[in-house]
């Protein structure tokens, strides 16, 4: 087999920044200046006189050379190449196996990065890699049988996608046909919760560390992540708080402004504020069990009611006066209870399945990478 040194049979030139760029063209501003973004989706946002530049072909290869991207490959449009691009040539390679030969590299060049300041490719690394250069007919060959590969993976990831979107559809069905087949009378939340409030609508004062600051995105598969909070407030701002503000083990959050209607149990005592998109719905825990309460949130029902109430045009809000007006069936305590048994029975069941179909994701997209060292070896075909 014919191993041969990448830098043996490959060059690179680096691109500049031209003398003058506009952000629209005209007369003198023709050619377009070809960056990430241009190689990544095709969109140009500037333009150069032509002056001190480096050119590019359509379909050319090029590497990102600094940044955090640095390691990054693309095909060119035409024109010229920013400063923190490089050509990569052979004559030796066909541009589509240069490519994936690339792309293959990307993790290695870019956790291999060389300096301090701004990071960019190390050339030692770059030129030092191994790679089969087998003739340009077999590289072809080569190529085909990676699309071809690719291509069934993309299928197959496709395939498993929609079955994660029919388990989000299972998910509200078992909720659904639980809640139905209780049955119960329709009851406001304002008469079986002792507080529906919202978090402070002042702007809170900010702090290094301290108290989380939660808002609508650190609430997920209806949890509460403060692990995920990225703001914080001083401790003083939250003591100063009233209580009914103050999240406790057992109160029940519910998004109500732009991605509303998006319920998560407080399941502990851990300190945090939020943010006045969110409500919190303290429980009476003599009417209403606190996870029966999480699901009856999560209804058709429930939701058609508050998308109803919602106001604003830019960004849908469910008012407290209307949330707290909201339907939802109720039945005796123990009841709530074995319908909570039932329900959370088949979501560990579903979510089972959930994470299998997320693991084989996960198996197909590593695969891509072993596809490559395969090729890049000489053993794909």
């Amino acid at each position: 087999m014919n191993y041969v040194r990448f830098g043996d049979i490959a060059t690179s030139r680096k691109g500049k920044k031209p003398t003058s760029l506009t952000d629209n063209p005209d007369e003198i501003h023709t050619i377009p200046y070809v960056d990430i973004k241009a190689f990544e989706k095709g969109q140009i946002d500037n333009y150069s006189d032509g002056t001190n530049v480096v050119p590019c072909e359509e379909g050319d290869l090029l590497l990102v050379w600094d940044g955090s991207r640095s390691g990054l490959v693309g095909r060119a449009k035409r024109g010229v190449i920013c400063s923190t691009l490089a050509r990569i040539e052979s004559i030796q390679a066909t541009q589509p196996y240069l490519y994936y030969f690339l792309v293959s590299k990307f993790q290695d060049l870019n956790t291999r990065q060389r300096g301090s300041g701004t990071p960019h490719v190390d050339p030692n690394v770059l030129w030092n890699f191994e790679l089969y250069l087998p003739d340009r007919i077999e590289q072809e060959k080569i190529v085909s049988k990676i699309e071809e590969l690719f291509s069934d993976l993309d299928k197959n990831i496709a395939s498993l996608s929609d079955d994660l979107k029919r388990c989000e559809s299972l998910r509200s069905s078992i909720i659904e046909y639980s809640f139905m087949r209780a049955g119960g009378k329709k009851i406001k939340l304002s008469e079986v919760t002792e507080v529906i409030t919202d978090g402070d609508h002042q702007a809170p004062p900010k702090a290094a560390t301290g108290v989380p600051f939660i808002v609508i995105s650190n609430i997920q598969n209806n949890r509460v992540l403060l692990s995920k909070a990225s703001r914080y407030v001083p401790s003083s701002y939250y003591e100063a708080l009233k209580d009914s503000r103050k999240a406790k083990t057992g109160d029940v959050l519910y998004t109500v402004t732009g991605s509303y209607g998006i319920p998560a149990l407080v399941e502990d005592n851990n300190r945090f504020c939020f943010q006045r998109h969110i409500a919190l719905l303290r429980p009476n825990a003599s009417m209403i069990d606190p996870r029966y309460l999480l699901y009856a949130l999560q209804t058709d029902s429930v939701y058609k009611q508050a998308t109803a109430i919602a106001t604003g045009t830019a960004q849908l809000t469910v008012p407290l006066t209307g949330l707290r007006k909201i339907d939802i069936d109720m039945i005796p305590i123990k009841d709530q209870q074995n319908v909570v048994k039932q329900v959370e029975a088949k979501l560990s069941e579903l979510d089972a399945l959930r994470s299998t179909i997320q693991d084989s994701i996960r198996l197909a997209r590593n695969m891509r990478q072993s596809i490559l060292t395969k090729a890049f070896k000489g053993e794909l075909i």
